[in-house]
This record gives structure tokens, C-alpha cells and sequence, in this order.
């Protein structure tokens, strides 16, 4: 999904769009399965993470099938955030917990919330203000530096 977001130019919204679901079902699964991978089946925390792919995997459908425009639809939003911010720090605090270094620990919470901030402030395409800090239009993007922030905090884990 994520490939063909980036790559595939879409002239229409509606191809966009489903391919923008795909994204997202791929983004949440991703979280649920690094979850899965760091608490033991029956944990709490596993169980809200897929508890919450499975309410935004309903919603995306559901917003497909009823061809609702997913950048700017509210709820659709609403929700895709609010699940997006709940998985970003379950997934930070428990792999947070798998790592011995308390500071290096702290560092990957931190960095997955900035991260996760950084672009929700300053790259969605109806943000406040456009950042353009580091970015050349049309080649690399704020969305290209919030991959390089992950990145970077996946380096730290490891």
C-alpha cells in the first residue's frame, strides 16, 4: 500500500483513497504485529492493539465501500488519529521495556512521539502550517523526513 501511495500517481480520489486504506491497514497491522512480538499473547496491551486495527480495519471499509474521502472525511480522521497516537505509545512503552539502556529507552518513547507529531503538526495536507524545513518539493517531503526520524529510532532500538 504504501509503495503504490508514493509511487502510483491516482487521477482519481477515489483510487487514492483506497489505496490510502491499504496504507493505513498495513500501518496498523505492522503496530499490532511489533506488539504481538513483545508481550505474551494474552497481554492488555496486545489486546488494545488489535482491539484498535480492528475498529480502524471496520472504519476504512466501511469509509470505502461508502467512497468517503479518508484525507478529509472527520470522523474517519478523528479516529485514524486517535488509534494512530494510542498504538504509537503502546508501541513505544512496550518496546521501551525490552530495552536494558534507560536512557536509550527514554529516547525511543521520545522520538516515536516526536516523530509522530512532527508530522501530524507540520505534514498532513491540511495542516495549520506546511513545514518546508529541509524539504525540496516534489522530491522530498516532510513525509520523507518523518520516515527518516523513524529510522532513526529504529537504529536506536537496535
Amino acid at each position: 500500500g504504501g509503495a503504490a501511495l508514493h509511487l502510483v500517481p491516482f487521477e482519481t480520489a477515489r483510487g487514492y483513497c483506497r489505496v490510502l486504506a491499504l496504507d493505513f491497514l498495513a500501518i496498523t497491522t505492522v503496530y499490532s504485529g511489533h506488539v504481538h512480538e513483545y508481550c505474551r499473547p494474552t497481554s492488555f496491551l496486545l489486546l488494545l492493539s488489535v482491539a484498535l486495527s480492528v475498529l480502524l480495519a471496520i472504519n476504512l471499509v466501511s469509509a470505502t465501500i461508502q467512497n468517503r474521502d479518508l484525507q478529509y472525511h472527520g470522523h474517519d480522521r478523528r479516529l485514524r488519529v486517535s488509534c494512530g497516537i494510542v498504538q504509537t505509545l503502546l508501541l513505544a512503552f512496550v518496546e521501551a521495556g525490552m530495552i536494558a539502556d534507560a536512557p536509550i529507552a527514554a529516547l525511543v518513547v521520545v522520538g516515536k512521539i516526536c516523530a509522530f507529531l512532527y508530522f501530524y503538526l507540520g505534514g498532513r495536507l491540511d495542516a495549520a502550517r506546511r513545514w518546508t524545513f529541509m524539504t525540496v518539493p516534489g522530491l522530498w517531503e516532510v513525509h520523507d523526513n518523518f520516515h527518516v526520524l523513524v529510522l532513526s529510532v529504529h537504529c536506536l532500538q537496535v
